[in-house]
């Protein structure tokens, strides 16, 4: 998602997401697998099928953005942000604390999860 795409999608001027592979993923709630909207060429927003809620975006490759507050468990060790995106885009008056910087999206794919993974 580009920079524009995730404020709409969030409704906010930031979202923290956690980047994962597809199959590291399993859809328990009872509103099972999340609504898709198809949102750009290569990417779908996903929400809560039972409140709408905004849960993440599913890319057509096997990687899934969820933003950090469907977790019930944010303060995990696993979820430590490593670096900020589109940095020129964020209006004057925002800090930046001392995590590393990009002016688009961490194309290493951020190491969130490791936690979830094994």
């Amino acid at each position: 998602m580009g920079f524009k795409q995730c404020q709409r999608h969030s409704g906010s001027l930031t979202q923290v997401w956690v980047e994962l592979s597809k199959e590291q993923i399993q859809w328990t709630g009872s509103g099972g697998s999340p609504k898709l909207w198809r949102s750009s060429e290569y990417s779908s927003s996903a929400f809560c099928s039972e409140c709408g809620s905004t849960i993440g975006a599913i890319d057509d490759k096997p990687t899934l953005a969820l933003a950090l507050g469907t977790f019930d468990l944010p303060n995990c060790k696993g979820f430590i942000p490593q670096s900020h995106s589109y940095i020129s885009n964020l209006p004057k008056w925002w800090r930046i604390d001392h995590l590393k910087t990009c002016d688009q999206f961490n194309t290493n794919r951020l190491k969130y999860l490791t936690i979830l993974a094994g």
